[in-house]
């Protein structure tokens, strides 16, 4: 299977034809797996009931989608399918994903499902494990800024005619003149150029659709087909049950009591306590940052959490002991988003719930603390970062907070996916 698009679009972002590629060195493990890795793959071509890839068809049936990690890495891809969508709107797209953005892949309206990558004992059984899968797609994706001899590896299991992935970056291999190995080829038949320093995830995970999109010209870039980053994500609203949507209802009236949709936008905001990264407040900070909130502005909040983060949420509502103050466990991310859509903000450390709200259009105080910002921030329509440096945890007030909340009218009503114009600030804190 070749897409009639494929041509153009390679040529657009830069992949080089597998016939291109020069030999460099490689890694021992990188050399091994380039030998075995296609052998394996054919064992699993050749399992009873297992569906061939349709080779008969310029335009692919099959898409498979391979992105691994957590939900905010889910939520980035989230442009990308969305411009393989558009493209292809007749195709058939899975996801394949880890446990930890299982929900949110299920939850993409521009995908058909998900499909669990299930652990191994090692990262070697994982891709053994899950190959017999993921077979029966025309193309399958791998979706991470760079290359990961793993996924890579997990990507050739499937067998797809056509497979899309990074090389790895120069900077990965200090002190020598990398090139695109030949290795690579063994696992990808579209090999795109590294990404950009710096460029924003979500960038970097579109590049991936070139080779699948049309290109008019050789110099349009490949952000003007299609896949404007802003328009993918008011498009980009999360599939949520309506189970999920009655959770969230009786979670509301506990946030706000005699809350109901007829009465309108409700006033509360929802203060996340958890991150994957340091945290620059300690719990102290959350708490009076509440008080403030309730006494000043006399908005509820809620505290959300992951579930390690629940005894810290509880004690400091006890702590509190005020009307208007609650803990609120979300079972999914689902849950959270469906809450986010009628919260007045999040105040949030940098992580997965502040990429969730930009896809419900949450205004966001977002507290960074350490990572590539540029990378990684999310990009909220209405938004607010406070950014310090790693060895001054205590420079971001709450006084700071609070002046911002007001200057940005941060606590009127709740916002819906589709309103206004990106209005971001930045704020450095620096001694």
């Amino acid at each position: 299977m070749n897409p009639a698009p494929a041509a153009a679009a390679t040529v657009l972002c830069g992949a080089t034809p597998v016939s291109a590629a020069r030999p460099v060195r490689a890694s021992w493990s990188m050399r091994v797996a380039a030998v075995l890795v296609p052998l394996i793959a054919k064992l699993y071509a050749r399992r009873p009931g297992v569906p061939a890839a349709d080779a008969s068809d310029s335009r692919p049936k099959r898409i498979l989608i391979l992105r691994r990690n957590r939900m905010g890495d889910m939520l980035c891809a989230y442009p990308l399918i969305r411009a393989i969508r558009l493209a292809y709107p007749e195709a058939v797209i899975h996801i394949a994903c880890d446990k930890a953005a299982l929900a949110v892949a299920q939850a993409c309206p521009h995908a058909d499902g998900a499909i669990l990558l299930r652990p191994g004992w090692h990262r070697w059984h994982m891709a053994l494990r899950n190959a017999g899968d993921l077979q029966g797609y025309d193309v399958a994706v791998a979706v991470k800024g760079g290359f990961d001899l793993v996924l890579a590896s997990l990507l050739r299991l499937t067998n797809a005619p056509m497979r899309i992935g990074f090389r790895p970056k120069d900077s990965e291999r200090s002190g020598s003149d990398v090139a695109i190995s030949s290795e690579i080829s063994a696992f990808y038949t579209h090999i795109l150029p590294p990404p950009p320093w710096g460029e924003h995830q979500m960038e970097t995970c579109l590049r991936l659709a070139g080779p699948l999109l049309a290109a008019p010209t050789k110099s349009r870039h490949i952000t003007d087909i299609g896949s404007d980053i802003h328009a993918a994500i008011r498009d980009g609203a999360l599939r949520i049950s309506p189970d999920i949507r009655r959770w969230a209802d009786d979670a509301l009236t506990r946030i706000v009591p005699g809350f109901s949709h007829a009465a309108g936008p409700s006033r509360f905001a929802l203060i996340n306590i958890s991150s994957t990264t340091p945290l620059k407040w300690k719990d102290a900070y959350f708490q009076e940052f509440v008080r403030r909130l309730v006494h000043d502005l006399s908005l509820p909040a809620a505290f959300v959490f992951a579930p390690a983060d629940q005894p810290r949420a509880e004690v400091m509502v006890r702590a509190l002991a005020i009307p208007g103050v609650t803990s609120l466990a979300t079972p999914t991310p689902l849950h959270l988003a469906a809450v986010l859509q009628h919260a007045a903000f999040l105040f949030s450390p940098e992580g997965g719930a502040g990429h969730l709200a930009s896809f419900t259009g949450t205004p966001l105080l977002l507290l960074w603390s350490e990572g590539p910002y540029e990378k990684w921030h999310p990009r909220a329509e209405k938004l607010h970062v406070f950014r310090a440096d790693l060895a001054h945890p205590q420079l971001i007030t709450i006084d700071e907070v609070m002046d911002a909340i007001k200057e940005k009218h941060f606590c009127g009503e709740a916002a819906s996916p589709d309103s206004g114009a990106e209005s971001q600030q930045t704020q450095e804190i620096r001694p």
